[in-house]
């Protein structure tokens, strides 16, 4: 029984200074992570994807369009 309060008490106390922010690595710094990496590629690449699906949408109606001119 003491053993399973010793673990659980470990358990708590990395998890409280987990969400604190306390104790983090270097890489931990550097490294993104579930939501906020799905966020940061969200609003760092998907206007530039975005503008490459609609750049291609364009030059797909042009050929589509000056096709009957052949």
């Amino acid at each position: 029984m003491c053993i399973i309060h010793r673990l659980t008490h470990e358990l708590r106390e990395d998890f409280d200074t987990a969400l604190q922010g306390n104790n983090l690595k270097e890489a931990d710094l550097k490294t993104l992570t579930g939501g906020a990496r799905i966020a940061n590629i969200f609003r760092e690449r998907f206007p530039f994807e975005l503008v490459k699906v609609r750049r291609i949408k364009k030059q797909n109606k042009f050929y589509s369009n000056n096709s009957d001119f052949k």
